[in-house]
């Protein structure tokens, strides 16, 4: 009977842990999601760029078009990074909730982000 009150904490707490994992694997689906957007935004201005809009001065709205391409294009670039980093971040949590889950239950029920997503990636940068 001891081990009631144990068995009942134990399933809490990984309980709380799989609702951690849930909401880190939304944001993760939703940061996904921004990069999509940042494609399509950078095709949109590359469209810009190589567009002809009649009535515009010759080469004033050609260093404009450009000029917009590489101070846009730099922006989106860099956004693309940095959600790529919480990404990682995010998938790197996410193992470690795994391994810990895993732990209380005494089995390996939880692998995708410690055997083949992006937090096995954060172990690799560790490691080294």
């Amino acid at each position: 009977m001891a081990n009631a009150p144990e068995n009942i904490e134990t399933k809490l707490k990984i309980e709380i842990l799989l609702k951690e994992y849930g909401t880190l694997r939304t944001e993760i689906l939703q940061r996904i999601n921004a990069r999509f957007a940042v494609v399509g935004l950078l095709g949109a201005l590359f469209a810009f760029a190589l567009s002809e809009v009649k009535g515009q001065p010759g080469m004033f709205s050609i260093y404009v078009r450009w000029l917009s391409l590489a101070l846009g294009a730099g922006v989106l670039v860099t956004l693309w990074w940095y959600l790529g980093i919480i990404i990682q971040r995010l998938a790197s949590h996410i193992s470690s909730i795994e391994q810990r889950v895993n732990q209380f239950a005494g089995e390996e029920l939880l692998t995708w982000e410690t055997k083949y997503g992006w937090g096995r990636l954060g172990k690799l940068k560790r490691s080294r």
